[in-house]
């Protein structure tokens, strides 16, 4: 796991000849393929614990709503979640999934 911002997000994205994403964009790359938007939210809800399984229903949502969701949660993330002061730490466990 890495920032799209992170120089090594950005290799990644260069590599992948993909064009620079937003800040607002999510990018979840799985055996070579690059899913993008809600499509890559869903995809890492694939990952996740079987309770956050509930939330794929939402995949038989048209893509453009979906994405136009996401957009908007996005822009609006800290207004609906709120901004910390401090940025997370991943706990030794958790630091072998992160490459930045």
């Amino acid at each position: 796991m890495t920032t799209v911002q992170s120089e090594t997000g950005q290799n990644i994205l260069r590599e992948l000849q993909l064009d620079t994403i937003s800040p607002e964009s999510i990018v979840f790359l799985d055996k070579g393929t690059a899913y993008f938007g809600s499509d890559a939210i869903f995809r890492i809800i694939r990952e996740l614990s079987a309770g956050w399984q509930v939330f794929r229903i939402f995949e038989l949502v048209p893509l453009s709503i979906r994405d136009w969701v996401y957009l908007k949660i996005a822009r609006n993330r800290y207004r609906l979640f709120g901004k910390r002061q401090i940025c997370f730490i991943p706990t030794p466990e958790n630091s072998a999934r992160f490459r930045d």
